[in-house]
């Protein structure tokens, strides 16, 4: 478990560096989706990371592949955003640390057969985006060591337990996707549709959920049932696995509300996972109680970017 754990925050990084390797790149021909704080992000870069997620196996409908784009196109803005976190709030490190963990790494992707060169062909980037996204990574772990304590390490842990344990739950889910753009009345419609679709699967025993979600659910996982499969308590959606971890297998959930739309939530099976023990596990528990600072002001600064017009989406 400590080597995956270990990994979380670079992983992030690297990604992080393949978007905004795109983004740094100037492309005047083509269309601007989004700016951030001055930084244009362009339709081809919410291609290339679409593209380098794998091939859709199916033909999207047009609002599947509008969520997907909006997605991404999300993804996109909060790395620009934590790039310009860091360079704000932390020092640059020496290019002898950053090639002495760049070294680290092509020796790790060596023992699994594969290159640099092949890693940084499947992330769309060179090596020397790979170099800046290793600093990056370095300044992030030097912020977040300082901005955590021993004692919030340990409330994590507690707080977040049923994860370290390696608990896990199937849950399948019926959403209904709602734009950046909705209204209050585009809102108040999706969750009456799901209050409705709730209440037909409560009171008529005929009902199935997953016909209800091949029907009426928004989500490619649609044609499975709205079957999401094994889902673990942290890193999923926040919102949707507190509320799939709240229920017992079998119970429906009320409808639950994230930032991709509007949801009916059934927990279809659970595995109780195995007993951890902090002390083995500190190292690790650290890195996700970092990543999860991460995400909080990332989510602070898209949230105020917006409000204060410093943010502009023009992806329609």
């Amino acid at each position: 478990m400590k080597q995956r754990i270990r990994a979380t925050g670079l992983a992030v990084l690297l990604f992080s560096g393949m978007i905004l390797a795109q983004t740094q790149t100037a492309k005047p021909a083509n269309k601007v989706v989004a700016v951030v704080n001055g930084v244009q992000i362009h339709q081809s870069d919410i291609d290339g990371i679409l593209k380098a997620a794998g091939p859709v196996p199916v033909a999207l409908p047009e609002a599947q592949r509008r969520q997907r784009q909006m997605e991404a196109l999300r993804m996109m803005i909060e790395d620009v955003l934590m790039k310009q976190f860091l360079e704000k709030n932390t020092k640059p490190v020496s290019p002898q640390e950053i090639e002495r963990k760049f070294a680290e790494m092509a020796a790790g992707l060596k023992e699994q057969g594969k290159s640099i060169e092949e890693f940084c062909q499947d992330t769309a980037q060179t090596v020397e985006q790979l170099k800046a996204s290793i600093g990056d990574h370095l300044r992030w772990n030097a912020y977040a060591q300082t901005a955590i304590s021993e004692a919030q390490v340990q409330e994590y842990y507690k707080k977040n337990k049923d994860f370290f344990d390696g608990v896990t739950v199937r849950a399948s889910h019926i959403v209904i996707r709602l734009p950046a753009n909705s209204t209050e009345a585009d809102r108040a419609k999706a969750k009456a549709t799901l209050s409705q679709i709730r209440q037909r699967l409560l009171t008529d025993p005929k009902c199935d959920f997953a016909d209800m979600a091949r029907k009426y659910s928004q989500d490619p996982m649609a044609s499975k049932g709205g079957d999401l499969g094994w889902i673990p308590r942290k890193w999923f959606d926040e919102t949707f696995s507190e509320a799939a971890f709240a229920l017992q297998v079998g119970q429906l959930s009320d409808v639950v509300v994230t930032d991709f739309g509007m949801h009916l939530i059934k927990v279809t099976d659970r595995k109780p996972g195995r007993p951890s023990e902090y002390e083995k596990i500190k190292e690790g528990v650290r890195e996700f109680c970092a990543e999860e600072l991460r995400r909080e002001i990332v989510s602070k600064m898209y949230t105020d970017a917006v409000k204060e017009g410093r943010l502009k989406i023009e992806l329609h």
